[in-house]
């Protein structure tokens, strides 16, 4: 599944997810909140969107702990 490739995608599936007319997208809601909306709908991920293994969990720690830690061992 691949996401819009113009506004006008964006629209087309804002209105179909929400109902909302044309007219109220395109002069009552504000363009960033639309992206935004966008931004947080649910999409397929491939396998190699994933986190690679490096960064997953090492230890029981966070992932943003093993980050800087590795990077920090370098």
């Amino acid at each position: 599944m691949e996401g819009s490739h113009s506004p006008f995608g964006v629209v087309w599936q804002v209105a179909s997810a929400t109902g909302w007319s044309l007219h109220y997208i395109m002069w009552k809601i504000p363009y960033v909140t639309l992206l935004l909306m966008m931004q947080d709908s649910p999409r397929w991920v491939d396998d190699s969107e994933l986190m690679p293994e490096p960064h997953k969990k090492a230890h029981g720690k966070s992932n943003t702990a093993a980050l800087f830690e590795q990077k920090l061992n370098k």
